[in-house]
């Protein structure tokens, strides 16, 4: 067992496929709560108030994903009102495709459309942090074992504040998955995972599994904590909205 969980099979099923999973999960059960406590504590405009920004991040992610697996676009709507008088429409926005089901490169797409909120709003946030924070970047850094530090000058109080008040976007609007994201991974899924075990069975009969260990070691470990920095992110904006709540009541 222990043999098959440090092989470059286990490591992709395990640590590749399995762990990032749970954590995309997680990371956008505490999105969808951080944007139901925002309309619950503080009206049903909070959303857009407190996650406009994070929303267009979310649609706009889904729209350059499509566009690189060459989907058809038939609508989008970075940000939207949904109708009062219609109880089923809960889309804060939206990006509508069609793909060509022959297509193996466009079926692989859809798993990567479904999910790429979460990798935008990843790279949202680093970015944030880097360029408005900096000793936050580097603290993050040396934590994550990878990366080069930037000179941490005296910041602002107000760079701070603004990257407060950005993450806050990012975790109301962004990094939740709707069940059409959920769905739209899923008929790529399949796909995914099949192109992934041909490429790791070539890769390992072409250099050996010595070297595809290495090269799974050195990004796997960063994309899985790089989710758990934004599932922790996520879970401080739900506590900060319960003690705001706490506190105005």
């Amino acid at each position: 067992m222990m043999e098959f969980i440090h092989s470059p099979w286990g490591t992709i099923i395990i640590w590749g496929l399995l762990t990032p999973s749970l954590l995309a999960w997680l990371v956008s059960w505490l999105g969808e709560r951080c944007k139901m406590a925002a309309v619950q504590f503080f009206g049903y405009q909070a959303q857009f108030i407190l996650g406009g920004l994070g929303i267009i991040i979310h649609e706009l992610s889904h729209l350059i994903m499509a566009l690189l697996f060459h989907h058809q676009l038939t609508g989008v709507r970075l940000l939207r009102r949904p109708d009062p008088n219609d109880p089923t429409d809960n889309a804060l926005g939206y990006v509508a495709h069609r793909w060509n089901e022959r297509s193996w490169y466009q079926t692989i797409g859809n798993f990567w459309i479904g999910v790429a909120p979460i990798i935008g709003c990843l790279g949202s946030l680093v970015a944030i942090i880097r360029f408005l924070t900096p000793s936050w970047y580097n603290t993050l850094i040396s934590t994550l074992g990878t990366g080069n530090l930037v000179i941490a000058n005296h910041t602002p109080w107000w760079q701070y504040l603004l990257a407060i008040l950005l993450i806050i976007q990012l975790s109301v609007g962004g990094f939740d998955l709707s069940l059409a994201d959920w769905q739209n991974s899923k008929a790529g899924l399949i796909a995914t995972v099949i192109t992934i075990g041909a490429a790791l069975a070539l890769s390992n009969w072409l250099w050996g599994p010595v070297a595809i260990q290495t090269w799974l070691n050195s990004w796997i470990p960063l994309v899985n904590w790089l989710l758990c920095f934004a599932s922790l992110i996520n879970g401080l904006v739900l506590l900060l909205f319960y003690c705001c709540y706490l506190f105005k009541n």
